[in-house]
């Protein structure tokens, strides 16, 4: 996900957006144990976009 799309959503869409990314990373982890999983970059990317989701709930916080 690109920053610049996730900065349109709101605050509910970004929870939302949380909650299926960190599936994501649950369900590309237990590929790559049971060696299912060709990519692994999956994996690196979704921890990235947990990290930018994180950020923009941070910033709409510290906005109110």
């Amino acid at each position: 996900m690109k920053t610049k799309d996730l900065r349109k959503k709101n605050t509910k869409e970004l929870a939302d957006a949380l909650a299926e990314t960190t599936e994501l990373v649950h369900t590309v982890r237990l590929g790559i144990k049971k060696h299912q999983t060709k990519n692994v970059r999956a994996l690196r990317t979704a921890k990235k976009d947990i990290a930018r989701i994180k950020t923009l709930l941070r910033e709409a916080e510290m906005k109110q």
